[in-house]
């Protein structure tokens, strides 16, 4: 069977959202309490409207990560740089009051009969 769930609209994934009291959620309470005393926000965007100190950030975060690893990126099933240059594909950057990227992930669309769906 296959189940495909619809993406947000932009702009509807709340980061500010109350998350559940519940033991499962600890760990994201604290990274996200953690990060509002930090400063850090996150900030929805594409590779293209990024910019380019970000953009070089985030290729100097992805050679760190990928020196630091035993195995090759995994770029088949996760997506590497070169996915990142796709208008379909969003990025979600946290970064800091003075536009220091502290992390990134990619969401790669999601394809059906030659359509991207999500």
């Amino acid at each position: 069977m296959k189940t495909s769930f619809p993406p947000a609209p932009p702009g509807t994934n709340d980061q500010l959202s109350p998350v559940p009291a519940s033991r499962p959620f600890q760990d994201l309470r604290t990274a996200r309490n953690r990060a509002a005393k930090e400063g850090i926000t996150a900030r929805w965007t594409t590779w293209a409207e990024a910019g380019e100190d970000a953009r070089a950030q985030i290729r100097r975060i992805s050679r760190t990560w990928v020196a630091e690893k035993d195995l090759p990126e995994m770029g088949f099933t996760l997506g590497g740089l070169a996915e990142l240059d796709d208008p379909a594909v969003r990025l979600l950057l946290a970064e800091d009051a003075a536009d220091r990227v502290h992390g990134v992930t990619s969401w790669l669309p999601v394809h059906d009969a030659g359509a991207c769906v999500a």
